[in-house]
């Protein structure tokens, strides 16, 4: 099985995976940089009273006080004593921004950002965040260095993100610990330095945040500034799992699968392979398709193997891709049709899998879902024939044993199904004796030679299978 783990390959990938939690939390329920409000108001506020919070504190609205502007702005947001509105409380968070308001520049800035009440606006959103971050607000800080990384209505800055995120970081802001981790393990704006990231990883991790947790898994099992420990990362994956991160989920269930740094366990991966489509991590679908096809820690259930290995196909992970078009040409576990079984099977051959390039090569000989083509075919037997693929050496054999799409040539059937059988195909075993029966003892003899030779040129060839299913 190769190595699937759930891993962004660059800070903006990472930034864009961090963003739902880095920028989703519109309202704090702190007032920093506000004038006072109703003292009598936040009681009834803290006490879950708010139709009395917001008699309390509408009148002071009145009177220019920030803090009361912008806690009606919070209740306005939440519908708490009053009709959800985002329009009144994008309103309301304005009022509080424009007085200097901190909490409320930062809460208008998410507005902007995410266009919640106001029209999507990134200039707006990060005039906000500027004014906020003046004040010194850790939540502003990392978001406003977001921004001026993806370069969103700012210019793209990582001197001055990274000075941003590491001031949020240094008071104690897991997000910003964690980009700021993440810029240092992936070299982006500062030199690559894996130990000074895993101490932004640690710290935010060691706070419960799981995008740090699962980086630490992922660290721990590949050695970056640690001793490859499948085992500690295990350990970081289940702490993120348990909070329903999809990714870690995925990581701790290909472990369990694999028996790397806990004992294998295939109920134990099922049980943590992502499950929901809005959880579809392509790997993890893969994995839960492979055990239900199997019956491995549940029920064997074509259906639903089918049901997994097309959500990992249409995520565009090729052995599901390989494996929903054999299920698709056979009809098993959703019903036969030809020309999908072709159209997946195509996108996995073009990238260079063998399994997908043999069966789609038997779709040419056949004629099912693509035009009979044996020459089409052929090229597709080929391709996965140097990769050492033996069905696809078996299908050559026949190919040329019997004339189709080739000049007839039993000297290299022999070949092929001698290839193929060296590598425990069965069926090649004896197809090789039947075709030896229409040889002279010279063309087995050059047939022979023909196998050494290729045996030499082609010695331990690099293979990509699907595991399940292989062929039809």
């Amino acid at each position: 099985m190769s190595d699937y783990r759930f891993a962004l390959s660059s800070f903006r990938g990472i930034v864009a995976g961090a963003l739902p939690c880095a920028l989703t939390a519109i309202m704090m329920i702190s007032a920093t940089g506000c004038n006072s409000g109703s003292r009598d108001g936040w009681q009834a506020y803290d006490s879950g009273d708010y139709p009395d919070a917001h008699g309390e504190w509408s009148p002071a609205t009145e009177r220019d006080h920030s803090k009361a502007q912008f806690l009606l702005g919070l209740m306005y947001y939440d519908g708490q004593g009053v009709p959800q509105n985002h329009e009144k409380a994008a309103d309301w968070c304005k009022l509080a921004a424009e007085q200097g308001c901190a909490s409320a520049q930062n809460n208008l800035s998410l507005m902007y950002y995410h266009g919640e009440g106001v029209e999507r606006d990134y200039a707006e959103a990060a005039k906000w965040y500027r004014l906020a971050a003046a004040h010194g607000y850790t939540g502003t800080q990392d978001n406003f260095g977001v921004m001026q990384i993806l370069g969103q209505a700012v210019p793209e800055d990582y001197r001055q993100a990274t000075g941003l995120l590491r001031s949020a970081a240094d008071q104690g802001d897991v997000k910003a610990q964690y980009l700021l981790g993440s810029l240092y393990r992936n070299g982006e704006g500062v030199p690559r330095d894996y130990v000074y990231a895993s101490k932004w990883f640690q710290r935010s991790a060691d706070h419960g945040y799981a995008f740090a947790q699962n980086t630490l898994g992922l660290m721990y099992e590949q050695g970056q500034g640690f001793d490859s420990s499948p085992t500690i990362a295990a350990h970081w994956y289940q702490l993120a799992a348990e909070q329903g991160f999809a990714p870690s989920q995925s990581n701790l269930s290909l472990l369990y699968f694999e028996g790397r740094g806990v004992p294998q366990d295939y109920e134990q991966a099922c049980k943590w392979a992502p499950r929901a489509p809005t959880q579809g991590i392509a790997e993890a679908q893969y994995i839960l398709g492979w055990m239900y096809y199997e019956g491995y820690g549940v029920t064997q259930d074509y259906t639903e193997a089918a049901k997994r290995f097309q959500l990992a196909a249409d995520q565009g992970f090729v052995t599901a891709q390989t494996s929903i078009g054999i299920m698709y040409a056979k009809g098993q576990g959703v019903p036969q049709k030809s020309r999908k079984a072709a159209q997946y099977l195509q996108q996995a051959a073009e990238q260079g899998r063998p399994v997908a390039q043999t069966n789609l090569g038997q779709l040419y000989v056949k004629g099912q879902g693509v035009p009979q083509d044996f020459e089409e075919a052929d090229r597709w037997y080929t391709k996965a024939d140097k990769q050492g693929f033996a069905p696809a050496q078996n299908k050559l054999g026949m190919m040329y044993e019997y004339g189709r799409g080739v000049e007839q040539n039993f000297v290299t059937a022999y070949k092929w199904y001698s290839l193929s059988a060296d590598q425990g195909f069965t069926p090649s075993s004896r197809q090789c004796e039947v075709v030896a029966g229409k040889m002279t003892p010279d063309q087995i003899a050059r047939a022979k030679q023909l196998v050494t030779q290729f045996a030499a040129e082609h010695s331990d060839p690099d293979q990509q299978f699907a595991t399940v299913p292989t062929e039809w």
